[in-house]
């Protein structure tokens, strides 16, 4: 099972490290997160699906959303929703 883990961290750390952003993305890395015991980056990864959930129903608001995450998410470099 501890090997299924890794791979799917390393799964889900080479689709963050794309340029997509998905609530369902960012709600599977919560997972996987949460069931690694990091429950501080779990908790971020909610936090960014919240937010590219926001995005993708209100679009007008993007910047101002994808600045709050950023904000409210510093540990996560490189993280955009």
């Amino acid at each position: 099972a501890a090997g299924s883990l890794d791979e799917a961290r390393a799964t889900v750390e080479e689709a963050l490290a794309s340029p997509w952003r998905t609530a369902d993305l960012h709600a599977v890395a919560a997972d996987v997160y949460g069931a690694l015991g990091e429950t501080q980056v779990s908790s971020q990864q909610q936090r960014l699906g919240q937010f590219a959930y926001l995005i993708r129903a209100n679009p007008s608001h993007k910047d101002s959303l994808s600045n709050l995450s950023q904000r409210l998410s510093p540990g996560i470099k490189g993280r955009k929703c």
